[in-house]
């Protein structure tokens, strides 16, 4: 997040009180960071415990809790025996709830190329047979475009769509509904969407279990604004699913960025969060009727004063006859 570097090997972010901050890397990564990091100081990585101690001289050092093993902090406390060390995944966690409008403009890409890749794949949907056949084709269109998709695809047909985080299979398309959960990573950015469509014929029945739904997630995205607490959200949504809200297994929403659920945020009953503007989140009721079916309708917000939906694919039951 500090460096804006893609890493997947060891990297760390030294942010001094006084002096410019720096980033070390790996060997090999070096010449990629010195052309995208946004940090301009970047040193080589060779001897990473002796090049701390040479670069710190501090007396209190804060990590980030959340993203160190116990073994390395271990290692820390050898390293500054006489140094107090404090959790600052907190603060990190606060500085990125907020986006700068690059981290707006990234996001907007990521949920504009989701729709993009989603109508295709709806256009061509009757060309499938297996769940695994949809998660390929949305996958392959994905790595055409140079991107890679955020989480592993979600899709659930029938009986399957009552376990949000189904793992795709090669198991046969069923009838009923078809919840597709999917997002890209662009420029590092995640994006989230859920859409459910119907494979046959649904019934009187199923359109209305799909239309209270949609109806608690339009109710969601209509109410949530700034200033708002974020638990408030989520019960107002769950009063709309009324009866059906026993069948509404997880939280309204998370926060996404970098990460596809990114900090402690929450749109949940229990949360003690107030909606910001700048924040970027899910609006995603579901109900989940154990071994029958399972709707989600799902998409990733920004908000400016009111919440306004970043991905924008039509939320109309679209059947597949």
């Amino acid at each position: 997040y500090l460096s804006s570097l893609d890493i997947s090997d060891f990297c760390c972010v030294i942010v001094y009180k006084e002096k410019e901050p720096l980033v070390l890397v790996p060997k090999l990564e070096f010449l990629k960071a010195k052309q995208v990091s946004s940090i301009r100081k970047v040193i080589s990585l060779h001897n990473f415990w002796q090049q701390l101690k040479q670069l710190v001289a501090a007396k209190t050092i804060g990590l980030n809790f959340s993203c160190i093993s116990i073994d390395e902090f271990k290692r820390f406390r050898q390293t500054f025996p006489k140094t107090r060390f404090v959790d600052i995944a907190v603060d990190l966690d606060k500085i990125r709830r907020i986006k700068a409008q690059e981290e707006i403009r990234r996001l907007r890409l990521a949920c504009s190329i989701t729709d993009e890749i989603t109508e295709l794949c709806i256009s061509q949907f009757r060309k499938f047979r297996t769940e695994a056949d949809v998660m390929n084709f949305i996958e392959y269109e994905t790595k055409k475009l140079g991107l890679t998709v955020s989480f592993p695809t979600i899709v659930a047909s029938g009986k399957n769509a009552a376990m949000p985080h189904h793992a795709t299979s090669m198991q046969k398309l069923q009838k009923g509904f078809c919840v597709i959960d999917w997002g890209i990573r662009y420029d590092m950015y995640c994006s989230d969407m859920s859409r459910t469509l119907y494979i046959g014929k649904p019934s009187e029945k199923e359109r209305a279990l799909y239309e209270k739904v949609l109806q608690s997630q339009q109710h969601a995205l209509d109410t949530a604004k700034a200033g708002m607490k974020s638990a408030d959200i989520d019960k107002l949504s769950r009063k709309i699913l009324g009866k059906l809200n026993k069948y509404f297994i997880h939280s309204l929403g998370h926060q996404i960025g970098i990460d596809v659920h990114e900090g402690s945020f929450r749109l949940s009953s229990k949360s003690k969060d107030t909606i910001e503007n700048g924040m970027v989140f899910t609006i995603e009721p579901g109900i989940y009727i154990p071994n029958k079916l399972g709707i989600r309708i799902e998409d990733t917000v920004m908000v400016d004063k009111k919440a306004i939906p970043l991905t924008k694919f039509t939320k109309e039951l679209i059947v597949i006859a």
